[in-house]
Order: C-alpha cells, then sequence, then structure tokens
C-alpha cells in the first residue's frame, strides 16, 4: 500500500497495490485508520481489477453489464436454447453483484467521510490495533443483506467506529441491525436521545425519590400510570419497550432497576444528545435514606448501536428530567 503522508495524517488518499494494478482510494485518513481502512477495501474488493472498484465507486458498474456482454460470454454452450436461459441467469446474477459491489463501495465512501471529518466521526485510538479479518469478513457478509439507505449509514458508522477502535463492536449488534424492524429501529433512536452516558453504560431516567417524601413518592417523567408506561409521553408505550427488551436493546421497561444517587454522581461524565452533562446535587440529595433513580439500562449490543446514531435532543424529555431531578435535589447542568 502506497500513501502520500502530511502531518497530521494521510491526504488526497491511498492506493492498494495488487498483482494487477493499483486501486485509488480517495479518502484523507489519521494515520492509525489509514491500515484499517485499507484492509476494510481489499476484503470488499477482494480478486477484482481495480477497474472494478472505480467502476462500483462510481456506480457505473451495472451499467457496464449488456445483453451483448453475456450473450458473448455463453458463445461456447452447444444449445441455442441453453445459451438464452445461461445468458439471462448470468446477466441477472452479474447484476446482483453489481447491486453488491456498487452498496460496498457506498459504505466505504461514508466511512472514509466519517473518519476524515473532524467531530463526525470516531474518535481514533492512538495505539489501536488494526482491524480484524473476522470482523470485516462478517461485517460485508451482513452489509450486503442491507438495501435501505438510512440502514447503509448505520453500517457505515459502525465501519468507522471499528476502523478507529478495532473491538468496538460485535458480531451481534451487526446481525441485530440487518434484522431489525423499522418500528424497533425508530423507538430505539427514540431511548436513544433520551439516554444518558458515560461510555460503557447508558441509561434513560424515569424516575426519581422525592427529597421531603423519600419513603413515600418518587417523581416521574411521563403522565404514564400503568406498569411500563415511564415514557409514553415520548412516543414509547409498554408494548414498545417491551419489543426494544426482546430484541436485545434494553435491559427492562423500568419496573425493577434502580441507581442510588450516590452512583449516578460518581460514574460520570456523562453524555446527553451529544452534550456534557453534570449532575449537581443539594443536601437533600447527598443523605444516606437510600435515595435513587429508576432507569432502563441499554443492553451492551444497544450501547454500542447508540454510539453510531445520530442524535437530536429532545427537549419535552429533557425539560421533564430537569424538574423531576429537581424535586430530588439535583440539578442537570448542561455544560
Amino acid at each position: 500500500m502506497s500513501r502520500d503522508k502530511e502531518e497530521g495524517g494521510y491526504k488526497g488518499g491511498f492506493e492498494l497495490d495488487s498483482p494487477i494494478g493499483k486501486v485509488k482510494v480517495d479518502a484523507s485518513l489519521p494515520p492509525s485508520a489509514g491500515k484499517s481502512f485499507a484492509r476494510a477495501v481489499e476484503l470488499g474488493f477482494s480478486g477484482l481489477f481495480p477497474t472494478t472498484f472505480d467502476r462500483a465507486k462510481n456506480r457505473t458498474l451495472k451499467a457496464r453489464i449488456d445483453e451483448a456482454v453475456t450473450n458473448k460470454m455463453v458463445q461456447a454452450i452447444d444449445s441455442i436454447d441453453h445459451r438464452e436461459i445461461y445468458a439471462a441467469l448470468l446477466n441477472y446474477r452479474l447484476r446482483e453483484d453489481a447491486n453488491m459491489l456498487e452498496g460496498r463501495a457506498e459504505i466505504l465512501a461514508i466511512a472514509a467521510e466519517q473518519l476524515a471529518t473532524p467531530g463526525r466521526g470516531a474518535k481514533i485510538g492512538g495505539d489501536a490495533h488494526p482491524i480484524s479479518d473476522d470482523f470485516l469478513s462478517h461485517f460485508w457478509r451482513t452489509a450486503d443483506r442491507i438495501s435501505n439507505a438510512e440502514m447503509r449509514i448505520i453500517f457505515s458508522r459502525i465501519l468507522s467506529g471499528e476502523i478507529a477502535r478495532p473491538g468496538s463492536f460485535s458480531a451481534s449488534t451487526l446481525s441485530l441491525v440487518a434484522t431489525l424492524h423499522p418500528r424497533d429501529a425508530t423507538n430505539f433512536e427514540l431511548m436513544c436521545r433520551m439516554a444518558l452516558s458515560n461510555g460503557s453504560h447508558s441509561f434513560v431516567v424515569v424516575n426519581a425519590t422525592h427529597a421531603d417524601r423519600p419513603h413515600l413518592e418518587s417523581n416521574t417523567v411521563t403522565s404514564g400510570t400503568n406498569i411500563g408506561e415511564y415514557l409514553v409521553d415520548f412516543g414509547i408505550d409498554v408494548n414498545d419497550a417491551l419489543e426494544l427488551v426482546s430484541v436485545g436493546l434494553c435491559r427492562g421497561i423500568g419496573e425493577d432497576e434502580h441507581m442510588r444517587f450516590d452512583r449516578l454522581f460518581s460514574s460520570g461524565p456523562y453524555e446527553l444528545a451529544g452534550r456534557n452533562v453534570a449532575f449537581k446535587p443539594g443536601p437533600k440529595a447527598l443523605n444516606k435514606d437510600r435515595p435513587s433513580v429508576g432507569i432502563i439500562s441499554l443492553t451492551n449490543t444497544g450501547n454500542e448501536l447508540r454510539s453510531v446514531i445520530s442524535l437530536e435532543p429532545l427537549s419535552a424529555y429533557e425539560s421533564k428530567l430537569v424538574e423531576v431531578l429537581k424535586t430530588a435535589d439535583i440539578d442537570l447542568i448542561f455544560e
């Protein structure tokens, strides 16, 4: 692999060496990401001519597959009738492969953009190991099943995140994204917009112990009164919450999981929809009377997936969260 190196990374792209020529990759990447990105291209287009990669990248590959090409490829078949059948089958197979390769090229282009743009891609680990071939093989097999443009963007972000910090994403996350129902995907995005995260643990606060009546009352963020209706005011009812549990994105529906205030205060710093937040406890929140917040935690898979979703603040939830925490003698500070 030959590259043009400038201070801070590789600018203007780099070339992948192959026995039949060089494949040019149009990407300016940080140094630690270049080798892993190159490997992703190599495994995504292994055994293909450089021109095939270029045509897939420019979405002209499928346009070059026409009847004359396939008819010429089956001239050696003796039976004219068989030639027609095989030509149709070959044409279909070539177009399917072209769609696959153009989809891979699209994912690589978006991943390169994520890695090259400060503040948009994952932070690059300075001592990161190269991305594993096992991950890339599973990634491409799974990504080939995706036709939805929005889900391809998610896969691109997973790839850029794994290139930046190998080992960040599991095979189960890839498989789940590929099979996730659109309604579950929408509800999970809503959940993530409300989730506090310290990197290793992400959770949604659904209630908090009242400062003046700790044994009797917890204030909730919603008007729902039935079991599991903690987020109904924000578009997630109990059935939606149960579905997210069943697909392995959330650990519960808010009934059985609590976090002590002292752990809440000591486990930061936290991020909420792309902004840093901090808790400022008052004297009542610091007493030893076992005050806590009720939470809905994301699973490890959910936490991985949250890291690649672009999150917009949900102002209705944030306003209610500030109000509920205030009754617990806690100020939520947006930094």
